[in-house]
């Protein structure tokens, strides 16, 4: 009947039971009337009729398969594992592959003999010669278990909190095991007998499946490898032999659908019949070839993570993230938690450098600054400031200021500026946001404690110091143009807003360039040494990129204000309201608290002056000979 496994017909039991009642009457007991009863069921709630399908179709776990039909079955095995990855939960993806529930009746006891014998010693019997009971207790056993156990050490690496449950992804395991308490070098011997057999065994004819379901079983084991190796950080595995086996099965055979019989080890409702929390809707499985082209960007990311580690470049870290990537299946939460660990662990950077490495490396990298030069030159000259001296050896408050801004800027901004790029971009874009105001609060401090070294007599020195605020104003500066910008891509802004959001990044990105000018100019006045040479290649990319992006923006801010995609009236009052609804970031307390005003906000008596400098200049009549925007 309808609604699963162990239900029980009363529709009889319920009409004896009310033949002595009259039409309209209703029984209740105490303490639950009428509204009770009504209260207890929500019309439409989909949670009250999520066990209500069809019983599922018979399925024999034991049934013989073909060798195309087991190649069939461990395809779709990676296809239900890059579903989950890609934000699904188990009972929609793993869990609808019924063999995962029936692991018992698969296994047999194992001896040490030859496993042309090994059936044998259970008085199995099977005519068929195209369908060895092997391949189900041997190869498909094996390829069961790596799956369930690649979940577990995924399950584990997820479960460190680097990423957030039910946004990123599904921690739920609905009562069913992942093998957790069974060791890995135990299912990869199981891997291992299933290869033995393959290549062995005479009991399979001479099949061209052969090789195919060798090099899934080998891409299941080089997989449990790398996620053993990423989890404990011991060293990176050597991915060529992944990528050797995937480009194997891409050019192998394709194995056809199978038959009905094959296809009801398949249960896509199985969350229906699964102990759940709230009610989980079918997956669609993606088609094979775009399962084998995530797998293959599982490993283009894992040889990013084994690049990056223990690089002396700060700006590498940044050329391996796929925070633009727009296909779910090329930018899942496992690597993504995977690279927050490697970046930061809680004690080292990049598994091999110390936290003040970053501050050292974003100075020297965007401004040719020397390591520690706050704390040396503490150590050298007293206070610019009327403060009391009391010894001519290091000043320790001068010191502990030195430190602090060291500190603050490494361990509170920078780790968190590059971690964010591994969240989703939503979650990305917010962590920005509540980061500006300390960006802000370190470019005052900054300034307040390099203006304490005025007299330093070094001309050098002095031009090093000067560049610290405005590298960390530079840093700013891209941040906030990444929340301008992503505001677009997760589409915040109303399309009256478009104009508005275009003037003010075209005024970060002034802003920006005049900060790359001013280090530009500095720079030039140092000694050509290779960190200078370095800094000023650096600064001229930044320049190329920030002019070209400024004439971008402008050309956008005068295409969308002349034609706007959507005309509405708003009154002053209203506007104001939405501007500082807008930018709300740039309206809270902390900023009226600082000493320093902020000279990056949005200010929105500069944006009505613009509208009403354009208003004076005369519409063009023909667009195409009068009218050239500077983004085309």
């Amino acid at each position: 009947m309808p609604g699963g496994i162990g239900f029980v017909d009363v529709t009889d039991f319920l009409q004896k039971s009310t033949e002595d009642m009259e039409p309209g009457e209703l029984l209740s007991m105490e303490g639950f009337g009428l509204t009770d009863a009504m209260s207890a069921l929500e019309i439409m709630d989909p949670r009250m009729d999520t066990g209500i399908s069809d019983p599922p179709p018979s399925f024999d776990p034991n049934m013989p398969l073909l060798p195309s039909e087991v190649c069939w079955m461990l395809d779709r095995s990676f296809a239900y594992e890059m579903s989950w990855h890609s934000g699904f939960a188990l009972s929609q993806t793993v869990y609808a592959l019924r063999y995962v529930h029936h692991l018992g009746d698969i296994t047999l006891p194992r001896f040490k003999v030859d496993t042309e014998t090994w059936f044998s010693q259970f008085n199995t019997k099977n005519d068929d010669l195209d369908r060895p009971l092997e391949l189900i207790h041997l190869v498909l056993r094996a390829g069961i278990f790596g799956l369930l156990k690649c979940c577990d050490l995924v399950w584990r690496e997820l479960a460190q909190d680097h990423l957030i449950d039910g946004e990123d992804w599904s921690s739920e395991k609905f009562g069913v095991s992942l093998c957790e308490n069974i060791q890995p070098e135990y299912i990869m011997s199981l891997i291992e007998e299933a290869l033995n057999w393959l290549r062995q065994a005479t009991s399979l004819p001479s099949s061209p499946w052969r090789e195919g379901l060798i090099n899934r079983l080998l891409l299941r084991r080089v997989y449990i490898q790398n996620l053993l190796q990423t989890l404990a950080f011991s060293s990176f595995p050597a991915l060529h032999e992944a990528h050797e086996n995937i480009m194997e099965i891409i050019a192998g055979l394709t194995p056809p659908e199978p038959p009905t019989a094959v296809l009801n080890a398949l249960d896509p409702n199985i969350s229906r019949r699964l102990v759940s929390f709230a009610p989980t809707r079918t997956a669609i499985l993606p088609p094979q070839s775009e399962v084998w082209n995530a797998i293959l960007a599982w490993i283009e990311q894992w040889c990013e993570i084994k690049q990056v580690v223990g690089t002396e470049n700060l700006w590498n870290v940044l050329a391996g993230l796929r925070a633009y990537e727009d296909q779910p299946l090329r930018r899942t939460a496992f690597l993504r938690s995977c690279s927050i660990s490697t970046f930061f662990n809680g004690s080292s950077i990049l598994l091999t450098h110390s936290p003040s490495w970053l501050i050292d490396q974003l100075f020297t990298e965007i401004a040719a600054i020397p390591s520690n030069i706050l704390t040396q030159q503490a150590a050298q000259f007293p206070l610019a400031e009327n403060l009391p001296v009391v010894s001519t050896n290091v000043n320790s408050g001068q010191m502990k200021e030195a430190d602090c801004l060291a500190t603050t800027l490494t361990e509170d901004l920078l780790v968190d500026y590059f971690v964010s790029f591994y969240h989703n971009r939503p979650r990305q874009r917010r962590k920005l946001v509540f980061s500006l105001l300390d960006w802000h609060v370190g470019f005052e401090r900054a300034a307040q404690v390099i203006a304490r070294f005025a007299s330093i007599p070094s001309h050098e020195v002095g031009f090093a110091l000067s560049r610290i605020p405005l590298c960390i104003r530079h840093m700013r500066l891209l941040i906030i143009s990444e929340i301008i910008l992503s505001g677009f891509e997760l589409e915040l802004y109303a399309r009256h807003e478009w104009a508005m959001m275009y003037w003010y990044l075209s005024e970060v990105l002034g802003s920006q360039a005049s900060v790359l000018d001013r280090l530009q100019k500095s720079l030039q006045l140092e000694d050509d040494v290779l960190n200078v040479r370095n800094a000023l290649r650096f600064i001229s990319v930044q320049q190329e990129y920030t002019h070209a992006l400024r004439d971008i923006a402008a050309g956008m801010r005068d295409m969308f204000y002349r034609y706007p995609p959507s005309k509405v009236e708003i009154e002053p009052s209203r506007e104001q309201a939405n501007f500082e609804k807008r930018f709300k970031w740039a309206f809270i307390p902390g900023y009226s608290e600082a000493a320093t005003l902020d000279e990056d906000r949005p200010i929105l008596s500069k944006w009505r002056r613009w509208r009403k400098e354009q208003q004076v200049i005369p519409h063009c009549r023909d667009q195409n000979t009068h009218c050239s925007y500077r983004f085309i």
